[in-house]
This record gives structure tokens, sequence and C-alpha cells, in this order.
């Protein structure tokens, strides 16, 4: 059985990680409010009121990423990503296959783990190997007051 791999990029300044990802999640969120109307009880009788709902498209969207990195410096450069890249601020850039079509989105790291996996390593791996199983949560969006 093939498992199919998509190979997804984090950039950010001088550093850019390709994740051999598993599986994608792309999760959008709608923050919206809700009022129950109360019926009196003399209208009791009528049944419950209708929920109102207040929309205003407060929608955040996340990318939950499980797979893998390779090569030696991947994970000190995710860690980098994490941290701002050297950077004064901005997002970083997810590029992944969306249907066959490379889309990118400005990100922002939420939340990392890195498990690295027990192997036995020869002293020569290939430049492929798979170091480290990788969660990522990315959430889209542009800072306040900047670029």
């Amino acid at each position: 059985m093939t498992t199919r791999v998509n190979e997804c990029t984090l950039a950010k300044g001088a550093y850019t990680v390709t994740i051999y990802a598993m599986e994608v999640i792309d999760h959008m969120t709608n923050k919206i409010s809700t009022i129950t109307p109360g019926s009196s009880r003399q209208k009791q009788s009528d049944g419950p009121k209708a929920t109102k709902v207040i929309d205003l498209l407060r929608v955040t969207r996340t990318f939950k990423i499980r797979g893998y990195l390779t090569g030696a410096t991947a994970k000190s450069d995710i860690l980098s990503i994490t941290k701002g890249a050297g950077l004064n601020g901005g997002a970083a850039v997810f590029t992944y296959p969306d249907g066959g079509d490379a889309t990118t989105f400005n990100v922002f790291v939420q939340d990392v783990t890195i498990n690295q996996k027990a192997t036995d390593e020869p002293d020569t791996a290939p430049a492929d190997f798979a170091r480290y199983e990788l969660d990522i949560t990315l959430v889209e969006g542009t800072t306040i007051g900047g670029s």
C-alpha cells in the first residue's frame, strides 16, 4: 500500500522547511453570537421562538498538519520560524498542494510538537531520512498595525 504524502513548505526570513504531510486539516471557525428569546407565560402555548443569530463574520482559519521533517537542520529551522526567524514580526508563508495546485497562505505558528523518531540511523543516512514527526497548527492572518 502506498501512502500519499503532500509536500508542504513553511518559510519565513532565511528559513524554509519542507513538511512531508500525512494529513492537512483545513479548519474554519466563525464566532457567532446567539440570542434565544424568551416567551411570556401567556405566550408559552405558542411554542419557543426562533433563535436570533448575530453573524459578524469573525472567521478564523487554521491548518493542522501532521507529517515528517527530513534533513539535519529541519528541527532547528522550524523552531526558528516559530520564534520569529530573527525578524520584527510578520507572517510566515505556508504553501501546500490543495487539489493539485500550490496554494499559499500568510500564517502564524500557534502550536508545534516535534517527536524525534527512534531509529537505528546509519552513519551516512540518506538525505530524505524521516528524522522527526511533526504536529503543527498554523493560523491564517495578518499582524495588527503592520504589513
